[in-house]
C-alpha cells in the first residue's frame, strides 16, 4: 500500500495537450513540465525514477497544485495496489 512516506511519481494531461509531472515524496511535491508529449514524460521516468511506481491521472484542466497532485496520485495508487492485491 502507499503511505504518504513512500516516494511517487504521478503524471497527466493536460487539455492544452501538454503533459506534466509530479514526485511525491511524503510532503515534499516537486512538479515537473509541462512537456510536449507523453512519450517525452515517459522517456524522462524512465530515466529518473527507473524504480519509482508510477500512476498516470486523467486529463487535467490546469497544472494540480501540490496538495491535489498528492490527493489523487495516493488515490490511485491505492486503486491499482487494490487491483493487484485481488486480480481484478
Amino acid at each position: 500500500m502507499y503511505r504518504h512516506e513512500r516516494t511517487l511519481v504521478v503524471f497527466y494531461p493536460l487539455a492544452t495537450g501538454k503533459w506534466v509531472f509530479a514526485e511525491l515524496n511524503g510532503s515534499s511535491v516537486i512538479h515537473f513540465g509541462p512537456f510536449d508529449s507523453r512519450k517525452v514524460v515517459e522517456e524522462l521516468l524512465l530515466n529518473m525514477y527507473p524504480e519509482t511506481p508510477s500512476v498516470e491521472l486523467s486529463t487535467q484542466r490546469a497544472m494540480l497544485d501540490d496538495d491535489a497532485v498528492s490527493i489523487l496520485g495516493y488515490a490511485a495508487a491505492r486503486q491499482v495496489v487494490g487491483h493487484e492485491e485481488t486480480g481484478e
